[in-house]
């Protein structure tokens, strides 16, 4: 079931929901402005088998504290 979470929660708490829809392969859509805005999704099955995945997760956690401020200014 998707989740929709406003850019201001997303970008405050990006590390969990990436881990969460990595985890629970879901579908976040975050929402700015009442718009939806972008969607978080998981990657294909078949690309993030075994150790491949932690390696996505890791440089999707990395990105997200490397560009942290360009999140909170689209969250604006």
């Amino acid at each position: 079931m998707p989740l929709t979470v406003k850019a201001s929660e997303a970008r405050a708490q990006f590390p969990t929901i990436a881990k969460r829809v990595y985890e629970d392969n879901i579908e976040v859509t975050v929402i700015k402005g009442s718009k939806p805005y972008v969607k978080i999704v998981p990657i294909d099955d078949n690309a993030s088998d075994g150790e491949n995945g932690t390696m996505y997760l890791d440089a999707y956690l990395e990105a997200a504290d490397e560009y942290r401020d360009l999140f909170e200014a689209l969250s604006k």
